[in-house]
C-alpha cells in the first residue's frame, strides 16, 4: 500500500483506523486497546517514534511493556491505564491526563510532562522519572485549577522520588511548591469567609477555624516571602536589605542632635551616617564611640533592628547550608 500514509499526524491515524474499520475509535467514543495501539505501531515501522496519538481516549488501556518512545501523547487521557514496564523516553505528554495510571517500572527519562494531570499515580523504585520537562516553575495542572489537595499529593510524591535519587534540586523545587499549595489552601478558606458584595462583613469572623487559616496563611505567606520555605535563600538578603534601608530612613528623619553625626547639619552626611547606624544596628557589631548618647527610643529603636537582625542571619545562614549541602 504505496498511498498508506505513516501515523503521524491525527488525520493519518483516523485514515488507519477507518481502513479497520474503528470510526467509534477513530471518533473517540470507544477507548484504544492493545491491539489497535501495536496495530499502529506496527505500520509505523515497528516503533513509536513520531507516532501521533494527541487527544486520543486510550483510558484503561493496558499498554504494558509497549515502545512508545518519543510517541505523541498531548492531551491523551491516560487515566487508569496499565504502563507498567512501559518505554515512554522523550515522550510528549502535555497535558496528558494520568489520573490513577500504573507507572510501575515505566521508563519515563526526559519526557515533555507540563501541564499534565497527575494523581493517584502508583510508581516504584524501578518508575524512571529523571531528566523530566515539568514546565516552568513545575506547576501541576491540578494547582492551577485550584484542586490544591490534589496537587498536593502530586508533589509529596514527586518530591520523594526525586529526593530518594539524589536528585536534590528538583526535589526541592516540588516541596517549593507543596508549600505554595499550603498557602493556597489557606487563602482559599479566608475567600470563603468573605462576602466580596459586603466585604466589611466577615461571616468566618465569629468560626474558629477561619481564625485558624487567617493564622497559618499570614505564616504562610510571610515564610514565602522570606525565605521561600528553605528553597529561595536569597530572599532572605533583600529582607536583609529591606529592614536596612528602612530603619536608616527612620534614623534619618529623626530630629534631634544629640545622635552626634546622625544630627549632622550636611544631609548627605546625615544620610550616610543614618545607614551606616541601621547597618550597625542590624549586624549588632557595636557601635563603638561614634555615635554619643542616643536616647531611649533610639535605643530600643536599635535593639528591635538588632533583634531582627539576628533572625534573619540565622535563617538565612539554615537556609543557605540546607540548600546547599543536600
Amino acid at each position: 500500500m504505496q498511498d498508506s500514509p505513516e501515523p503521524r499526524t491525527r488525520e493519518a491515524v483516523d485514515w488507519w483506523l477507518n481502513q479497520w474499520r474503528l470510526d467509534d475509535v477513530a471518533s473517540g467514543n470507544e477507548p484504544l486497546s492493545r491491539e489497535n495501539i501495536k496495530k499502529l505501531i506496527c505500520v509505523n515501522g515497528g516503533h513509536g517514534a513520531g507516532l501521533d496519538l494527541s487527544f486520543r481516549n486510550l483510558h484503561a488501556a493496558d499498554l504494558s511493556e509497549c515502545n512508545l518512545r518519543e510517541t505523541c501523547l498531548r492531551g491523551a487521557d491516560l487515566g487508569h491505564t496499565d504502563l507498567r514496564d512501559a518505554d515512554l523516553f522523550r515522550a510528549d505528554l502535555r497535558e496528558a491526563d494520568l489520573f490513577r495510571a500504573d507507572l510501575r517500572g515505566t521508563f519515563m527519562r526526559e519526557a515533555q510532562m507540563e501541564r499534565i494531570f497527575l494523581a493517584g499515580v502508583r510508581i516504584d523504585e524501578q518508575t524512571d522519572l529523571a531528566d523530566i520537562s515539568w514546565g516552568q516553575k513545575h506547576i501541576n495542572e491540578w494547582e492551577k485549577i485550584g484542586f490544591y489537595g490534589n496537587a498536593r499529593a502530586v508533589y509529596r510524591q514527586l518530591f520523594t522520588w526525586h529526593k530518594n535519587r539524589g536528585y536534590s534540586d528538583v526535589a526541592g523545587e516540588f516541596l517549593y511548591r507543596d508549600w505554595v499549595c499550603r498557602r493556597l489552601e489557606a487563602q482559599s478558606a479566608l475567600s470563603d469567609g468573605i462576602s466580596w458584595r459586603s466585604p466589611w462583613r466577615i461571616p468566618g469572623a465569629l468560626n474558629l477555624l477561619w481564625w485558624k487559616a487567617l493564622t497559618a496563611f499570614l505564616f504562610l505567606a510571610t515564610f514565602e516571602l522570606l525565605f521561600g520555605y528553605g528553597e529561595r535563600p536569597f530572599r532572605v538578603c533583600f529582607a536583609a536589605a529591606l529592614v536596612v534601608l528602612v530603619f536608616g530612613v527612620i534614623y534619618f528623619l529623626y530630629p534631634l542632635s544629640e545622635l552626634g553625626p546622625l544630627g549632622s547639619a550636611d544631609l548627605s552626611s546625615r544620610l550616610w551616617h543614618s545607614f551606616y547606624f541601621s547597618l550597625v544596628s542590624f549586624t549588632t557589631l557595636g557601635y563603638g564611640g561614634w555615635v554619643g548618647h542616643p536616647d531611649s527610643w533610639i535605643r530600643s529603636l536599635g535593639s528591635i533592628e538588632s533583634f531582627i537582625g539576628l533572625f534573619i542571619t540565622a535563617m538565612f545562614l539554615v537556609t543557605f547550608t540546607r540548600k546547599w549541602t543536600r
